[in-house]
């Protein structure tokens, strides 16, 4: 199978990269939007896992001190939070992971990774991330 490289230097298979610049991916019974979501989703866990997880941690909650010697040397937001990841647009993500958190207003500590991920890959750590946000006790708004 013929392979192109993407950015970060991963190797994909051709037929993904096709069908990914259509905008939809194949599914085996499914709806090609939803196999796309599915897709676009475990491509974002993959990449927040190799960009994000150092800092952010595997749940999204921030630094983990468990498998940390030491803290970051600012906070570091909680992404599983409803009221931080609702008072950020998916436009301010795509520029904050793009370009860097100084980009508009945040922690110059936050790196930009548009060198090594494309707006597409971005956009599926965005899905993803956006999955982890935890939601309120039954009841509660």
């Amino acid at each position: 199978m013929p392979l192109r490289r993407v950015a970060g230097g991963r190797l994909l298979p051709i037929f993904v990269s096709i069908w990914t610049a259509a905008g939809t991916l194949p599914a085996a019974g499914g709806q090609p939007e939803e196999a796309a979501s599915r897709n676009s989703w475990e491509r974002g866990k993959m990449f927040y896992t190799e960009r994000c997880v150092l800092c952010h941690g595997q749940d999204g909650r921030g630094w983990d001190l468990t498998s940390r010697i030491a803290r970051p040397p600012v906070p570091v937001p909680d992404l599983t939070d409803p009221s931080f990841m609702r008072g950020v647009t998916d436009r301010e993500l795509l520029k904050i992971i793009k370009e860097g958190g100084t980009r508009l207003g945040k922690s110059r500590f936050m790196p930009p990774t548009g060198q090594w991920l494309s707006d597409d890959e971005i956009r599926d750590i965005i899905a993803y991330v956006r999955s982890l946000e935890r939601r309120p006790a039954s009841g509660q708004r």
